[in-house]
């Protein structure tokens, strides 16, 4: 009886997507560099807004509008403890950047 021994051999690939250019619009119609095709005026308030909301709410903008994304505080205070060597260790408190608030400037400014 002969043996046979069989030998599977198994690749991988990596598909890597392309990367985003200058001219990349975005799934809702427009990125938010360009300007809408019609401008805004007192009688066309509904069709503007039917055009710019769904842009707004695709980049999770619609707070920083309606003012519920409310900024928050720059800094904020961190409590540090000292090295405790009896029963007098130290507490203190200081201030520190809030990186909260360092994502909120970045995409309110944005």
């Amino acid at each position: 009886m002969a043996n046979t021994e069989s030998t599977n051999h198994s690749t991988s690939s990596t598909v890597v997507p392309p990367l985003l250019g200058d001219n990349y619009t975005s799934p809702f119609g427009m990125n938010l560099t360009q300007s809408p095709a019609v401008k805004l005026d007192k009688n066309n308030f509904l069709l503007w807004k039917n055009m710019i909301m769904p842009v707004i709410r695709g980049h999770n903008l619609e707070g920083f509008i309606l003012g519920t994304k409310v900024c928050p505080p720059e800094f904020i205070a961190v409590q540090t403890t000292g090295i405790q060597m009896d029963e007098n260790a130290t507490t203190t408190v200081e201030m520190a950047q809030n990186l909260e608030y360092n994502k909120w400037v970045t995409t309110d400014q944005s």
